[in-house]
């Protein structure tokens, strides 16, 4: 892997990296040093790693990074509840959180499925961007449309996802 094949990879990954980070860590700033990190080392082991499994690499080594950092002492935070120190990595999840995120995902499962029938476009589109991580230059490319265009479609679709979740939260 050259330094072009390198920056390529950083372009392409880091900003899925981050999500993933700080999906664990819930905090944007470390969530980017620990993608930092992880780059630092896949540019030392350049000639050592595949370069089919490069993502997988990333994605394993950056969740591995963020529970170890959540594992650091200095990390936990503490808060009062109801008179006492609570720590959150330490306390039990209680049944009704269990509840609201299971509900929670419903509805996002049921939005999405909403989306999708309300404009396959849109759905392809956002997933692409989202979950695939990919360009807007390269996605306009593939729907033969301008960036500016895609733009606007991505930000109809979350427009309205965002009414879905509204009339939601209203119910």
């Amino acid at each position: 892997m050259n330094l072009e094949n390198y920056m390529e990879i950083y372009q392409k990954y880091f900003r899925f990296a981050r999500k993933v980070a700080y999906d664990v860590v819930r905090n944007y700033h470390l969530a980017g040093d620990i993608v930092q990190d992880v780059f630092a080392e896949m540019f030392e082991k350049r000639g050592k790693l595949d370069a089919e499994q490069i993502k997988y690499w990333i994605v394993l080594n950056v969740n591995r990074r963020a529970i170890d950092q959540l594992r650091k002492p200095y990390q936990r935070m503490e808060e009062w509840r109801n008179g006492e120190i609570v720590s959150p990595l330490l306390s039990p999840i209680q049944p009704e959180e269990i509840v609201l995120r299971k509900e929670e995902a419903e509805f996002q499962k049921t939005a999405l499925i909403c989306l999708k029938e309300h404009n396959a476009d849109w759905y392809d589109i956002l997933m692409r961007i989202v979950i695939g991580d990919e360009s807007y230059q390269d996605l306009a490319l593939a729907y033969g449309m301008k960036v500016e265009t895609l733009r606007v479609q991505v930000s109809r679709a979350r427009k309205w996802l965002d009414k879905k979740v509204y009339e939601f939260y209203e119910d």
